[in-house]
């Protein structure tokens, strides 16, 4: 069983590096001038598929303690779309140095644990503490990226849905001018017909009035 976890932590150590590998060409490649990986990488969704592949043989209590570190900021993007803004958000916070921490702090444990095993103590690698990387901060504590990641989420889904409520009220209100416009047009239309129908009325008493003249006139003479 031991042997079993060792291959699978060598496995998934080995992935990793691919992937950090590649997508370290991925990112630097847009601070180039003349970068080939401008808007993505042929090799970056293989390696992605391929490091999650890897995370789920490892045992769960791996898997917890990588989480722990904030591993899962490499585990959501899996296509073009997500890696260009995960890249853009990552240039634009200034935060690749701390997801270099974070790459630093896996693979630091991953030796750990393959110490852990060929010495014989796996038994007793659940009996590590959890790790706390603020311990030497006096009590601020470090911002992780998820948590950046998940607000700039929020903060675009807010401006979002403010954008489609506004669309919303522009629509609305084009409307209503549409149907005050309607409005006004048919309203000219009527009492253009009402003046129309008032004068053929008149014209119609006129005509009246002259044949009664002329019927008169005639008995006259």
């Amino acid at each position: 069983m031991e042997k079993e976890i060792l291959q699978s932590v060598e496995e998934f150590k080995k992935e990793f590096g691919k992937y950090y590998s590649v997508l370290l060409e991925y990112i630097n490649s847009f601070l180039m001038k003349d970068g080939k990986y401008q808007i993505t990488h042929p090799e970056l969704n293989y390696f992605t598929n391929r490091l999650q592949v890897s995370f789920i043989k490892l045992p769960d209590i791996i898997q917890k303690r990588l989480l722990d570190m904030e591993f899962e900021v490499f585990l959501h993007c899996q296509n073009v779309v997500d890696f260009y803004s995960f890249r853009d958000f990552l240039l634009h916070n200034n935060r690749f140095q701390y997801l270099a921490t974070i790459v630093e702090r896996v693979d630091s444990e991953l030796d750990l644990i393959m110490m852990i095993i060929k010495d014989d103590a796996w038994r007793d690698y659940s009996k590590l503490p959890k790790r706390n990387f603020d311990f030497y901060r006096s009590g601020k504590k470090e911002i992780g990226i998820m948590e950046e990641l998940k607000y700039e989420y929020e903060q675009e889904k807010q401006k979002e849905e403010m954008t489609n409520e506004q669309t919303e009220v522009n629509i609305e209100e084009k409307f209503v001018n549409t149907n005050e416009d309607e409005k006004k047009f048919f309203e000219k239309v009527a009492e253009g017909l009402e003046k129309a129908d008032h004068q053929a009325n008149q014209v119609n008493k006129w005509l009246r009035t002259a044949a009664e003249m002329k019927k008169y006139i005639s008995m006259l003479f």
